[in-house]
């Protein structure tokens, strides 16, 4: 397996959280952005922020996303 991430925005809501578990079930490595503090397990890389206020130095978080073709 790669080291490619799945984005998931939005990540610490309800429907988040169910499907960054389902990813973590498949070994499958998550980073999330959310505007709220993380209920999430501590190896789910976690960007607080709003995704409308990103700038230049938040860019380095979306390193290895895994971006279909």
């Amino acid at each position: 397996m790669n080291n490619d991430h799945h984005l998931v925005i939005g990540g610490n809501g309800f429907l988040g959280r169910v499907l960054v578990h389902k990813l973590l079930e498949k070994n499958i490595p998550v980073k999330v952005i959310d505007i709220t503090p993380s209920q999430l397990p501590p190896t789910v890389a976690y960007l607080q922020k709003n995704i409308l206020d990103l700038t230049t130095n938040d860019l380095l978080f979306f390193e290895n996303v895994t971006v279909p073709e």
